[in-house]
């Protein structure tokens, strides 16, 4: 059973990626995505990371649509807060006797929150589900961040999925002994029931992590740094020409788009549309010239393997 934020192991472009140029495309991604007024760009930018977790990493929405099943309530919520806080104009909705005024602005309001809460969420997601949280902690090492705080970050990303499968494991537990809260359609059953599970989730969460702390001191994790020996490391990453031409392509569609709000903000509402088109077709096109580019070079890559596989075969004969 996949948990949220866990780890899919693939070997896609994304899995491929050193997680120092996802970090900056993501980063980069976001940034434009917040501070782009509208909910046009928000439905964009939220189908455009799906479409990056489901065809580019080969992650189904499957392995992560609980996540969307506890975002849905969360952005009815605003929709519903903002159309009704809203101001004018307003759509008025004959419920029999009763007629309800929602406030068209609040309703887009409250829907370019919640489609922003959603972006914010499966972007982080893309680097989750497809960075291995031992390259996280090897990444930040190498730029820099001392040893342990890098390990750390990266173990919280691993410690995370086995919270989960041990909130799991206690409500299994729970309807072996017949108390069936969690799976109730009461909001108010399922709070308490979380309520409930809090202290054997604690205490189970401390209990791994002495574990943990245990196994790793045993194996000499604090020698290095106390005997002034260099570390050394069973796998090593390094930046390759698509994890520069990521890091170019993100940087420029984060300058493209800053520049682009901060013109059109001074124009009507004809020339803020036209921008926004345009904004929206570049990362197409800049994504296009990217896969066309990563082709030819994994395409590159693999002539040179035949070569080489050519050679020594030559050799043994």
């Amino acid at each position: 059973m996949k948990f949220l934020y866990q780890y899919s192991a693939s070997d896609s472009f994304l899995h491929r990626l050193d997680p120092r140029s996802k970090l900056i495309f993501i980063l980069c991604y976001l940034i434009v995505a917040l501070i782009w007024p509208g909910y046009q760009l928000m439905i964009f930018t939220t189908l455009f990371a799906i479409f990056l977790l489901w065809f580019v990493a080969g992650i189904s929405p499957k392995e992560y649509w609980q996540f969307l099943a506890y975002l849905a309530p969360i952005m009815i919520a605003l929709i519903l807060v903002q159309s009704l806080a809203g101001g004018p104009p307003y759509i008025e909705i004959p419920l029999g006797p009763f007629v309800i005024s929602i406030s068209e602005p609040g309703f887009f309001l409250g829907l370019g929150i919640g489609l922003r809460l959603a972006t914010m969420g499966i972007a982080f997601m893309i680097f989750a589900m497809t960075t291995d949280p031992f390259d996280i902690s090897l990444a930040l090492h190498k730029t820099g961040v001392s040893f342990k705080i890098s390990f750390l970050i990266g173990f919280m990303l691993r410690f995370l999925p086995l919270i989960q499968e041990e909130l799991f494991t206690i409500a299994d537990a729970s309807k072996a002994r017949a108390y069936k809260a969690m799976d109730s359609k009461n909001p108010v059953s399922i709070l308490r029931a979380i309520i409930a599970a809090m202290p054997p989730l604690a205490a189970g969460a401390l209990r791994r992590s002495q574990n943990i702390a245990l196994a790793m001191e045993l194996r000499g994790f604090s020698f290095p740094s106390e005997f002034g020996i260099k570390r050394t490391f069973l796998k090593e990453i390094q930046m390759r020409r698509a994890d520069y031409l990521t890091i170019a392509a993100s940087l420029s569609y984060a300058i493209f788009g800053l520049t682009l709000f901060f013109t059109t903000q001074q124009f009507d509402v004809m020339g803020y549309t036209t921008g926004l088109t345009v904004f929206l077709v570049f990362p197409a096109f800049a994504l296009t010239i990217l896969y066309v580019l990563y082709k030819k070079a994994a395409k590159r890559e693999e002539q040179e393997k035949k070569k080489q596989l050519n050679a020594q075969t030559q050799e043994k004969n």
